[in-house]
């Protein structure tokens, strides 16, 4: 099942900043995935029941990290106890917590998710995701996700800095460049 957050006059100034084709990079950017993040976490704790929960959020690096601390700031208030666990650590012990989450920052087609619950034999997880190509809410309805935003546009990340011929810039492009549209 997909969930995503309500339309509210804040989310919709982050969408316009977190869409590819916003022009912005850096630190807006990153601020703006913590916010939404934030807002992702807290209807999560929600909907979930998480309070008081112990909840391991592995972060899919590198387009999943600021999403990853904004939801972790959201469960955070609504008084849930949260790690953060980087998806290339090679110990990944997850036994220890009531529930898990894997924060991304976009899924595509689904295949490095699956991947990743079928490797750790994740029973039952929770996905949060930036943004979901509205394509994959069908093929992914198995699947516990909540998203900030649905898309109707679905690309290949490049270091292109607009979207052509099925390719657009990259997520983590964008975060981890302040200088990305220069």
């Amino acid at each position: 099942m997909v969930n995503t957050l309500k339309n509210t006059d804040e989310l919709d100034s982050l969408i316009k900043i977190l869409k590819s084709e916003s022009g912005v990079s850096g630190y807006r950017l990153r601020n703006a995935h913590i916010k939404a993040g934030r807002m992702l976490g807290e209807l999560i704790s929600t909907k979930e029941g998480l309070l008081g929960l112990r909840v391991g959020i592995i972060v899919m690096l590198k387009s999943g990290l600021f999403l990853a601390a904004g939801v972790a700031e959201g469960l955070e208030v609504k008084g849930c106890k949260v790690d953060l666990i980087l998806s290339t650590d090679s110990n990944i012990d997850l036994k220890s917590y009531d529930k898990v989450i894997i924060a991304d920052g976009v899924i595509n087609t689904g295949s490095t998710i699956r991947s990743f619950i079928n490797i750790l034999k994740l029973k039952d997880p929770i996905i949060a995701v930036s943004v979901l190509p509205k394509d994959m809410v069908e093929k992914l309805n198995d699947l516990n996700v909540y998203s900030c935003r649905l898309s109707a546009h679905s690309y290949v990340g490049s270091s292109n800095k607009e979207i052509n011929n099925g390719r657009g810039p990259a997520t983590s492009y964008r975060l981890f460049s302040s200088e990305f549209y220069k």
